[in-house]
């Protein structure tokens, strides 16, 4: 078994070249988690107790541990997404007749676009995806990427694996998404092809794109890569828990899954309004708009002022009687982008201190922890509106920035802090990427059911960071073997 990860480190990392071509034919295919992330993490902490207990296990059992274990990297660490209740969450909203779903684009009589639909799916290149952003309040169109440009940009991301790796210690990893985020964003932009949203000349549909969509958009990327869907491997959940020094159902189900059926909305939160006159907006109504440049951004900015996900929530602490209060945000992809890159400026500039005063060399461990937890809360800077101290407030970005550190070294209310951010972003969450778990065939029990201790989790958050990466990481080498190349 692996050794456990720092309590920084956020669910693993891209596959490097030298992974991927290491990867057989025979095993293209992709863990989905049995359990949340917590869960996986308690047993495989059990199992490393029991260490003598493993040598005695036959080998399907322990081929069970290690995928059980690798499933973790696809979680996000904090379990943001996952939920206990399921009766709101759905992928089959139907509105006056009309399904309103993340689903693949069919070609339709005899237009320019309908032939180039027909001509992305009987040459197996993709199918553009129509994909409902519901965080934002509009829809967009991606097309599928080309043979050329997945080569280009697993190179790229593996580059920036190598460079940026060295330049922060590795450390990147402790929020990874921040690096990648930029690259993928870059790609969408080239890759969204039509939209809802009456853009103004000139504008950025960045800058009206909720963060908490970005997964959604790369699950859509995702989906024009595999339209007919991809295989997975998925464990019962007992197979996280020890019962006799083993682990207590060891079933596993091989399946081809269709990517959509892992989007979920919840649909209880998407009918509220938090305006008092409720009929000024209905949301479902709204995101029947699908059309190209069927709403306005006057629409838009309604929709999303008035959804739930996207309210505003402060965080308050008394620090020897002074009065400290942080105003969280949902922020836009742009805002992210500039926030992520004030961190990774950030730890290089604490990585090159380091280097020069020595102390990295002589304790790397020590020097590790100084870094992460000097800056830890600017990880999550970009969901920080204002911070007010005994009334006067700090708002603009060098000035946030500033503040944002001095209380990621306030180790008496740093926790708290980050606990509650953490808290905020899971609740913004109304469009999630997860897995809906089932009943298990060997040992008879519902996924759905929780222990005592509430341990299970109904519906299982993903890290579609990862499940990205590891997807283009297939087709990657599946183009390279097309082209004779390693």
């Amino acid at each position: 078994m692996s050794e456990n990860k720092e309590n920084f480190y956020d669910g693993g990392k891209p596959l490097s070249m030298k992974d991927i071509g290491k990867i057989k034919q025979d095993e293209l295919n992709v863990m989905l988690p049995c359990a949340s992330y917590e869960q996986i993490n308690t047993y495989i902490d059990t199992l490393k107790i029991n260490k003598n207990s493993i040598q005695d296990m036959d080998s399907e059992t322990i081929a069970s541990i290690k995928d059980t274990e690798n499933s973790l990297q696809f979680l996000n660490k904090n379990d943001i997404g996952s939920r206990l209740l399921v009766n709101g969450l759905s992928n089959k909203i139907i509105e006056d007749g009309k399904s309103l779903r993340l689903k693949s684009l069919e070609p339709k009589g005899k237009s320019s676009s309908s032939i180039k639909l027909s001509l992305y799916s009987k040459l197996s290149i993709g199918k553009p995806a129509h994909v409902p952003l519901w965080h934002s309040g509009f829809w967009v169109s991606i097309t599928p990427l080309t043979k050329a440009e997945k080569i280009n940009l697993q190179l790229e991301i593996s580059h920036n694996i190598e460079t940026i790796g060295k330049e922060t210690h590795n450390l990147i990893y402790s929020n990874h998404s921040v690096l990648f985020a930029k690259i993928l964003v870059d790609v969408l932009r080239n890759k969204i092809i039509d939209t809802s949203l009456s853009l103004p000349e000139g504008a950025d549909i960045f800058d009206y794109i909720k963060v908490q969509d970005l997964d959604i958009l790369i699950w859509g990327l995702l989906k024009t890569m595999y339209p007919r869907g991809t295989d997975y491997i998925i464990y019962c959940k007992n197979s996280a828990i020890i019962e006799n020094n083993a682990p207590k159902c060891t079933y596993k189900l091989k399946l081809k899954l269709d990517l959509e059926e892992l989007h979920r909305v919840d649909t209880d939160r998407i009918k509220q309004s938090e305006i008092e006159d409720t009929d000024s907006i209905n949301h479902i109504q709204h995101m029947l708009k699908r059309s190209h440049a069927s709403v306005t951004t006057d629409e838009v900015k309604l929709y999303q002022d008035t959804l739930t996900g996207n309210n505003e929530d402060t965080i308050s602490i008394d620090a020897d009687g002074t009065n400290t209060s942080l105003v969280l945000k949902t922020p836009f992809i742009n805002e992210y982008l500039v926030h992520g890159d004030n961190y990774v400026n950030e730890l290089k500039s604490k990585i090159e201190e380091l280097y020069t005063s020595g102390i990295l060399e002589k304790d790397d461990d020590e020097a590790v922890k100084l870094i992460i937890d000097s800056i830890v809360l600017k990880m999550y800077s970009h969901y920080i509106k204002s911070i007010n101290v005994d009334g006067k407030v700090v708002e603009e970005l060098k000035d946030l920035d500033d503040a944002i550190e001095i209380l990621s070294g306030a180790d008496e209310y740093k926790d708290k802090l980050l606990n509650s951010i953490i808290k905020y972003i899971d609740n913004s969450l109304i469009s999630i990427i997860g897995i809906p778990t089932f009943t298990c065939p060997t040992c008879k029990e519902s996924q759905t059911e929780q222990d005592s201790n509430n341990k299970f989790k109904s519906f299982i958050g993903l890290n579609t960071y990862m499940y990205f990466f590891t997807l283009l990481a297939f087709q990657y080498q599946k183009a390279m073997r097309a082209l004779n190349l390693k």
